[in-house]
């Protein structure tokens, strides 16, 4: 796994405008922050072996984040 420390935020905050300090909280998203970058660009490299245009796959993950929602019934 590449190192993607630099792109995570110093510190991560709560809904309630609060520094999160909890280092297994931390370390669990730091974490899956990590996993969704390899994922994306493992999927980015193959769109473009694909011959996909790198600015349509971009946009294609853009609109996925931009339009993400939370399945929890409390977060929503």
């Amino acid at each position: 796994m590449k190192e993607n420390k630099s792109k995570l935020p110093k510190f991560w905050i709560s809904k309630n405008k609060e520094k999160i300090s909890c280092q297994e909280k931390i370390k669990v998203l730091n974490n899956n922050i990590d996993e969704l970058k390899d994922l994306l660009e493992e999927t980015y490299d193959e769109a473009l072996l694909m011959g996909v245009a790198p600015t349509q796959i971009k946009e294609v993950f853009h609109n996925l984040l931009k339009n993400i929602d939370s399945t929890l019934d409390n977060e929503k």
